[in-house]
């Protein structure tokens, strides 16, 4: 996988498309932190598409997951999660680990 500064992408023109169109994808950083990945894509752009949003929901989930392992919440009962789900469309606010 490449990497490119913001300023070498500025500078790089047709250069970078026609790697990118190679590598396949690229990281651009910034100060040295990456801020951004450049994905080839090919001419089927609404599955590119569809398949990066699927992995963002992918990774959110996983996220999730984390959190709730971290505060002890994966051994709640499905009335415990019913719960907390009504009073928070209610607009009400229980407690964050237990109702």
């Amino acid at each position: 996988m490449k990497f490119m500064t913001v300023r070498e992408m500025r500078g790089s023109g047709a250069g970078l498309w026609r790697d990118l169109s190679q590598e396949k994808e690229c990281v651009v950083t910034n100060n040295g932190r990456p801020i951004a990945i450049l994905i080839f894509v090919d001419d089927d752009f609404e599955g590119s598409l569809a398949d990066i949003r699927r992995a963002r929901a992918t990774r959110a989930m996983t996220e999730l997951q984390r959190a709730s392992l971290a505060r002890d919440m994966d051994g709640m009962s499905m009335d415990e999660i019913d719960a907390i789900i009504a009073d928070t469309r209610k607009g009400t606010k229980r407690d964050a680990h237990r109702p």
